[in-house]
Order: C-alpha cells, then structure tokens, then sequence
C-alpha cells in the first residue's frame, strides 16, 4: 500500500510493519454501518493490536457536502493516548478540500510534534497504519 497523500504532509513518517517498531499507530477507520458500531469495532481491533503505544483515531465520513456538519466522534473514545478526528471523503475524491480536514491535519501535527523527542532518528517518525 502506497503512502497516502495527506500523510506526506503531516511530517516526516516512515511506515513500518510491525507495532513494536512504530511510535504511534495510525487508525483509518470508515463509517460504513453506524458511527458507533464502527468506532467500537476499530478500537477492539486496536486494542489487540497494542492497548498502550499512542494511536491517532481517524474516523472517515462519507460524504458529497463539504460542510456536513458532524458529531464529535472523540467523545465516545475512552482509551489513553488515542487522539480522534473527523475526516469528510468521499470514494471519487478521497478526502474533501474543506476545513473539518485541515483542522484534523492541524491536531495531527500537533501531537506529532511531542513524539520527536522520542527514539526516532532524524526526526522521522515510524507509523504503523492500521485500515478496518
């Protein structure tokens, strides 16, 4: 699987394949049935993947309509270290040009930022990237 686009320009992130090799993981989890049921089925799956290494949740909403207007899927999520995010997308576009997307790059930046100091070299982080 390729490098995603967006996350070229998130930081420097290198893409491993093992969760003990990465820093954080990152979770693409698309709503296909219910919100709810979605995010619950991504977190059983990532909690067996690892219940402790930092993880970025980003929740996927289909949609046609930039300024859909959306829950906080963040407010359902109780475990430690998982930042949550919306994403507008759709199939034909991937993710929508709006400002629901920039401001979830922004967060994800942010909190990337805290995890340089950690054992990466030059700065570069190791992600894994975990689809449901």
């Amino acid at each position: 699987m390729g490098k995603p686009l967006f996350i070229v320009r998130l930081y420097k992130m290198r893409m491993v394949h093992k969760v003990e090799d990465c820093d954080v993981i990152l979770v693409f989890c698309p709503i296909v049935s219910r919100a709810g049921t979605d995010i619950v089925a991504a977190l059983n799956e990532l909690n067996t993947c690892s219940a402790s290494k930092p993880a970025i949740l980003m929740v996927f909403h289909h949609s046609f309509n930039p300024d859909k207007i959306l829950p906080d899927s963040s407010r359902n999520i109780t475990r430690r270290n998982t930042l949550t995010v919306d994403c507008l997308f759709n199939e034909d576009v991937g993710l929508l040009t709006c400002n629901r997307n920039e401001e979830a790059l922004a967060k994800i930046q942010h909190v990337m930022g805290p995890l340089s100091n950690r054992k990466n070299v030059g700065n570069s982080h190791s992600v894994l990237n975990y689809a449901f």
